[in-house]
């Protein structure tokens, strides 16, 4: 009996040590950061996703602060903010991260004393700043010369091979760094911020120049950019080259120039699902309340629709919204409003008779209503004799307000509310997302234009009046 015991503790403790050494063991990860010379008292973490800076913890200590745990966050960049204009941007990619830098000059006092990822960081920053000063310095040479009348073009080619091979001290630096330490984020993150040279292609055997430099960029700007990587979600790259692609090439700003920087963003958004659904949302979130109605119909239609996070709810409000949208096209007609005027009458549009009619979405607290109502004014007294009426719905929850807004600019034309404010159901109905908001109809009730300005008013309002009847 006494050995069947051994055997069976035996047995227990074999099943224990086991146990400890299969089991997975979470170590948690610290950041620990000490910056001298600091005189205040308070760091504030921060994730950086995309456009948004998100505080994750705060620490009040003196010179030395400590955030634990930080195993929890995904790879990415952070920002560790000891005031408005002092902090320091750090990776984390589940490891420790401890670092001493002076608050008088942090960049070139910092000391990655462990941190593989910030280590690779923070020494390519003062490299690069290096590289930088050198550059400035030939392009000072180069002028200085120029100024002079002695930048034959021998020495100017001379000036730009030198900027050349300085920038590319950079791109190798990365690439080295890249090569020796596969698994880090940091390569992949400084890579991005590199902007792919036009020089350096055509210098490649085999490269064909193209028309312009500004073409190459179009087709080359997010070379250096990983799209298959999800891990630059939890920076702000892929938001910012975005956003800087579009203010670069959506010029002129047409729907037909749109959708093209669109496409091209989302083929390459395909390497990876969350980064394709990022970018799909953040082009939604730009030209959802826009003028550009056909973009966002665009979008809809052919990406989120077909997406693989197509969500039924969302899919159902977009499927909406774009019906709204298409059915209040020029040359459809416009849907009746029957609405109470301030005596408590009903008033159809379809039963003010006029040969140019304007459907006005306003609201009476509304800044840039009241700023432009007078010019609105000046027009309808312009063009009333002749045949043009104002049906103007009025997105207010008060009455005294509204009949106040009347009574105080006198507003002559035809005036309602349902008195629902922001809740009232013509908001969906006439995808109403600012005020004002405008509608041209002819006298047929036909929407004959949507103006962007006083001058789109007044051009078809002369256009229809114009126009046999």
């Amino acid at each position: 009996m006494k050995k069947l015991k051994l055997i069976i503790l035996f047995l227990f403790l074999t099943q224990i040590i086991w146990a400890q050494t299969t089991s997975p063991v979470t170590i948690s990860k610290v950041c620990y950061y000490r910056l001298t010379n600091y005189s205040g008292s308070r760091a504030i973490l921060y994730a950086l996703k995309g456009n948004q800076t998100i505080a994750l913890d705060a620490r009040v200590q003196l010179n030395a602060f400590v955030f634990s745990n930080i195993e929890r966050y995904p790879a990415g960049m952070y920002r560790i903010s000891f005031n408005d204009s002092l902090f320091t941007e750090v990776i984390f990619n589940n490891e420790d991260v401890i670092l001493e830098a002076d608050a008088q000059n942090v960049l070139f006092s910092m000391k990655v004393k462990r941190s593989a990822e910030n280590k690779v960081l923070f020494d390519y920053w003062k490299y690069a700043m290096k590289v930088r000063d050198s550059i400035v310095h030939v392009r000072y040479q180069k002028e200085k010369l120029a100024n002079l009348g002695q930048l034959t073009n021998k020495k100017k080619r001379a000036f730009e091979n030198r900027i050349d091979v300085l920038n590319s001290h950079l791109y190798n630096y990365i690439e080295d760094k890249a090569t020796k330490n596969p698994d880090l984020f940091a390569p992949v993150v400084l890579r991005s911020y590199l902007i792919p040279s036009y020089r350096d292609y055509l210098k490649e055997e085999g490269n064909e120049p193209y028309p312009t430099e500004r073409l190459f960029y179009l087709y080359h700007f997010f070379d250096n950019i990983d799209f298959g990587d999800a891990r630059l979600l939890n920076t702000r790259i892929i938001y910012t080259a975005i956003s800087d692609y579009m203010s670069t090439f959506a010029k002129p700003a047409k729907t037909a120039v749109y959708k093209d920087i669109i496409d091209r963003v989302m083929e390459l958004s395909k390497a990876n699902e969350a980064v394709y659904q990022y970018s799909l949302n953040l082009f939604i979130e730009a030209f959802e309340n826009s003028i550009w109605e056909d973009v966002f119909v665009y979008l809809i239609d052919k990406y989120y629709l077909n997406s693989y996070a197509y969500n039924p709810d969302q899919a159902a409000y977009y499927k909406s919204k774009i019906a709204t949208i298409k059915a209040l096209k020029p040359g459809k007609k416009m849907p009746n409003i029957t609405l109470r005027d301030t005596s408590n009458n009903e008033v159809s549009l379809y039963d003010v008779k006029a040969k140019v009619k304007m459907v006005l979405f306003y609201s009476s607290d509304c800044p840039h209503c009241r700023e432009v109502m007078p010019d609105i004014l000046e027009i309808y007294e312009a063009y009333h004799r002749d045949g043009f009426e104002i049906y103007a719905v009025a997105i207010d929850d008060s009455l005294d307000m509204w009949k106040n807004e009347i009574k105080e600019f006198n507003y002559p034309w035809v005036s309602v509310s349902d008195l629902k404010g922001m809740m009232s159901p013509v908001i969906d109905q006439f995808n109403i997302w600012k005020t004002p908001t405008m509608y041209m109809l002819d006298k047929n009730n036909i929407i004959m234009n949507k103006p962007r300005g006083m001058e789109d008013i007044h051009a078809t309002i002369l256009q229809l009046l114009k126009m046999k009847h």
